[in-house]
Order: C-alpha cells, then sequence, then structure tokens
C-alpha cells in the first residue's frame, strides 16, 4: 500500500477475503496518509516506526482486528518480556506478542 490511489484495492481485496486474515504492509504509508482498517476491511495492519512516523529504528507496531489474535501463535516466546521469570509466554493482550529484546552489552 504505497499509494491512496491504491486504497480502492485495498478495499476490494479485503472485501473479498472473507475468513481469510488479510494483512497489509503499511511500511511505505504509515505516517503519510490516514489509513481507516474498517473501511478497508483490514485485519492486520503491519508497519515499521522508523519511516513516515520518524521514530528509532527496530520497532514497529501490528494492529490487530479484535478476535485475529485468537488465530495467532507466536513462532518465538519467552525472552526478556513482561512476565520473563515465567517460562511460558503471557496469554493475554498485548504481552502474548511482546517478547522482549536479548540483553546486549
Amino acid at each position: 500500500m504505497v499509494l491512496m490511489s491504491q486504497e480502492q484495492f485495498i478495499k476490494a481485496i479485503g472485501s473479498i477475503c472473507g475468513d481469510i486474515p488479510f494483512l497489509v504492509d503499511a511500511a511505505q504509508t504509515m505516517g503519510h496518509f490516514p489509513i481507516d482498517v474498517q473501511e478497508m476491511n483490514i485485519d492486520l495492519l503491519a508497519f515499521p516506526g522508523h519511516k513516515g512516523l520518524l521514530g528509532p529504528l527496530g520497532i514497529g507496531g501490528l494492529i490487530l482486528k479484535p478476535g485475529v489474535e485468537n488465530i495467532l501463535s507466536p513462532t518465538r516466546t519467552g525472552g526478556t518480556g513482561s512476565e520473563s521469570e515465567h517460562p511460558v509466554q503471557p496469554t493475554t493482550m498485548p504481552d502474548k506478542y511482546e517478547v522482549g529484546s536479548h540483553n546486549m552489552i
């Protein structure tokens, strides 16, 4: 999704996906143009923080339509997240997707 002229294209794809989760990569759009995830039928919207949002490198976001979190399974768990004292990842949002970063010195 690079240009707003593609908004109708994104809406059309989202409307035909039905029960298939629809992920949009908004790396080139976030921070430059408004994105209405409901109007565009987007289930998941991924974006980096360092481009249009002018944030630091290494951060980003994933916006989930309510209910989508129930069909996702993290590929990595544990680490230095919010409950690192436990051997398993939390099951509540947003902690279940916040694995954390490895300690680096």
